[in-house]
């Protein structure tokens, strides 16, 4: 680069770093301000407006407030069509038909308004139409998100589960509980163990080129949710520095983390009794049963297992030496299925033959069919230790923290 190029560039670094020293020096002579987003709500008396007459709440008193700044005036009210036709896209996301909208029209008590707002309210569309602002914000998905972008199976019941909540006005406490804590509060309600699937609608990679890596950006995925979604905060800067814009340290950022160390990672296991991804919501007893099913099939499944790879192994013993060291390697299956016949008497044949009948069926039963909810199931019982990740890398641990609120 030739030095007339140059020349402009440092010119202009020279300039920057001039202005910056400046601002700082302006801010520092300045007394610190705390920062907005932190300080306690306040109540604000409405303003005052010329016409009165005007507002039906407080909150047209500052709406009119505006308008009268602007020398405008409010609309006149709109007229029972398209007031029917408002108050259900706003409440169900659907058009009234004509014979709701002439029903409304034809409606001249007091409260009639008040009255199809309460039918709307107790639609279940409301819940469909609402629930899927919570859904986005919660990072909904019926898939993994990667490469092969595989399906979470059951994911159904978590959205079923958000629209069900708000169609049955379920109080908002309890609704934030279920999905951070379900499995602690569940006591035989579906509903806890269902919610608690908030934890699988995040991206996963079921083959990590770095599994360290992968597993704190899973991690990452669930504390920037819980803190953006239900504390209104972005905790997830934190991750690599102290947080240069809210004043939340990156020991806070771990400290959060370390709640959720306890979570198994995304398991394609089906089975309930050894999955960390699904759980059976049947009644205790049914569970029970199914259990024993389960145990039974289990064994049963070794006890075959076993009876075949002994009569196998019988037969490899009289083959050809070099049968012999083929079955000790990929091509054991191939050299069964070609030889074995060879070297077993009639009578083992045919257990043989029963014995795999058997065990494709063992395999291929699909038991007594099940009520199955994506989740957590199987926590870590002792999830170790958590230490603040330097600069956010997973291998490069720095100081141990314990599990606390930021």
């Amino acid at each position: 680069m030739g030095i007339l190029r140059i020349l402009p560039s440092v010119a202009a670094s020279l300039f920057i770093v001039s202005a910056l020293a400046e601002f700082k020096t302006s801010l520092a002579d300045e007394p610190a301000k705390p920062y907005w987003a932190y300080q306690p709500l306040t109540g604000i008396a409405p303003p005052g407006v010329k016409d009165k007459s005007w507002s039906k709440n407080a909150i047209d008193l500052f709406v009119l407030q505006k308008l009268e700044a602007h020398n405008l005036a409010p609309n006149s009210p709109a007229d029972r069509v398209v007031l029917i036709r408002r108050i259900f896209y706003d409440l169900t996301g659907l058009p009234p038909t004509p014979e709701e909208v002439d029903a409304f029209v034809a409606d001249s008590a007091p409260d009639a308004y008040e009255r199809w707002i309460d039918r709307l309210l107790s639609s279940p569309r409301y819940g469909e139409k609402w629930g899927r602002h919570w859904l986005d914000l919660v990072r909904f998905a019926e898939s993994n998100g990667y490469e092969r972008d595989g399906p979470k199976p059951l994911a159904w019941r978590y959205r079923d589960y958000v629209i069900c909540s708000f169609n049955a006005d379920k109080p908002f406490d309890r609704f934030i509980r279920e999905q951070l804590a379900g499995d602690e509060l569940a006591h035989g309600d579906p509903d806890s163990i269902i919610a608690t699937g908030f934890y699988r609608l995040g991206l996963f990679d079921d083959e990590p080129a770095d599994p360290a890596q992968a597993r704190f950006d899973e991690l990452d995925d669930i504390v920037t949710t819980v803190s953006q979604v239900f504390l209104g905060m972005t905790v997830n800067c934190a991750r690599c520095h102290d947080h240069k814009i809210d004043p939340i340290p990156q020991a806070d950022y771990y400290r959060l983390l370390s709640f959720f160390q306890e979570i198994p990672r995304f398991s394609n296991d089906p089975n309930p009794i050894s999955s960390s991804t699904v759980t059976e919501i049947a009644p205790a007893q049914i569970r029970s049963q199914h259990e024993v099913e389960d145990r039974a099939r289990a064994k049963r499944l070794n006890e075959v297992t076993t009876a075949l790879r002994r009569l196998e192994d019988e037969g490899v013993r009289k083959m050809p030496a070099q049968d012999q060291r083929a079955a000790e390697g990929p091509e054991r299956q191939q050299l069964i299925r070609l030889k074995l016949k060879q070297f077993l008497t009639s009578e083992q044949i045919e257990d043989y033959a029963n014995l795999r009948k058997e065990l494709k069926a063992l395999m291929s039963a699909a038991g007594t069919p099940r009520d199955l909810a994506l989740s957590v199931n199987h926590c870590a019982v002792n999830p170790g230790s958590t230490y603040i990740m330097i600069r956010g890398n997973p291998h490069a641990p720095g100081k141990e923290v314990a599990p606390a609120f930021p």
